[in-house]
């Protein structure tokens, strides 16, 4: 079974590995000035994706924007719109929270410029 950034075996690795979870130092904690901590949950590759569809006539397009977990398919964050820059850019606030790795994506040219090119990778 994979999750978003790890994956494992059976049940049986999650109990394995549960004796060996570090507990949570309370005493540190609660010296801990919050408004200065920032804490990285999880790290994810994407694959981003739009499709149409039309309401009354084909001139009318809609636009999905999806962001997918590269590992599982899990939707993340999805956008309605157009197919431009600014659309694009909606998605782009939806995922803030995470810590991407790396963009799948297909030849479509707005991740072509509002993508850091060292994290994009482009296929079919």
């Amino acid at each position: 079974m994979c999750s978003i950034g790890w994956c494992i075996d059976s049940d049986q690795d999650i109990e394995k590995k549960a004796v060996n979870l570090i507990k949570v130092n309370w005493e540190k904690l609660k010296n801990t000035n919050h408004a200065e901590q920032k804490i990285l949950l999880l790290s994810v590759a994407l694959e981003l994706d739009e499709q149409w569809s039309f309401v009354g006539n084909k001139s009318n397009q809609r636009w999905l924007w999806l962001a997918l977990n590269h590992y599982n398919s899990e939707v993340l964050a999805y956008t309605f719109g157009d197919r431009t820059d600014e659309a694009y850019n909606r998605l782009k606030q939806l995922l803030r929270p995470f810590n991407i790795t790396k963009y799948f994506t297909d030849g479509l040219g707005a991740y072509q410029r509002l993508l850091p090119y060292e994290l994009h990778e482009e296929g079919k």
